[in-house]
């Protein structure tokens, strides 16, 4: 591309933007400024909601291991029961000594223990907050040391697509709004319109 094309292709807007009435700029000005301003605030909520959303699923994880952790250790790790799973709610297991598991009978599979959750039930630390998020069935999972293993309560991560499928609507809302004040600051060109040449 020569020098005077790339010229006029960065002095098309600008001549737009000179030719637009001060009324119109004001539009686009204040449209543009509330687009990006409620988008930010959008992202912000978004993000304290999430955080207080995570921050109250794991104390919720960690009161909900306390309790099996306890009962574990009154009934041994073989023998805790583990009421069949409801069809939703909290997941859980049961890790023993020799590394094998315990779920509850019709629960979804979790994740493999991990290294570090195995380094609980070894005694190595005394509980551990994970998550796996990478796939679509995230999990947020809490290990915790029970006698000799260490029981596991664990939540399915929730899906905030929906959140920022709304936080994209919003953009898109503000976006328009900058189309819309640019086009109606335009000149009325009606059926009687011409362009005069005196």
């Amino acid at each position: 591309m020569s020098g005077g094309a790339a010229g006029w292709g960065v002095r098309r807007p600008a001549r737009w933007w000179r030719r637009r009435s001060l009324r119109t700029r004001l539009t686009v000005i204040a449209a543009t400024a509330i687009a990006v301003s409620v988008f930010a605030a959008l992202q912000v909520a978004i993000e304290l909601l999430d955080s207080e959303l995570q921050d109250t699923a794991e104390d919720q994880l960690r009161a909900d291991s306390r309790v099996l952790a306890t009962n574990a250790e009154r009934a041994g790790l073989a023998q805790v029961q583990l009421p069949p799973y409801p069809g939703s709610g909290r997941l859980v297991r049961v890790i023993l000594p020799d590394g094998s598991t315990r779920t509850p009978a019709g629960q979804p599979a979790l994740p493999p223990v991990s290294e570090h959750a195995g380094r609980v039930a070894q005694g190595a630390s005394a509980d551990l907050m994970e998550s796996n998020d990478s796939d679509e069935d995230g999990y947020l999972l809490y290990t915790l040391r029970a006698g000799d293993g260490a029981v596991q309560v664990g939540a399915r991560v929730a899906d905030d697509s929906p959140i920022n499928r709304f936080g994209l609507g919003m953009l898109l809302i503000g976006l328009l709004c900058v189309v819309g004040g640019a086009l109606s600051g335009g000149p009325w060109r009606g059926p009687g319109w011409h362009r005069s040449t005196g």
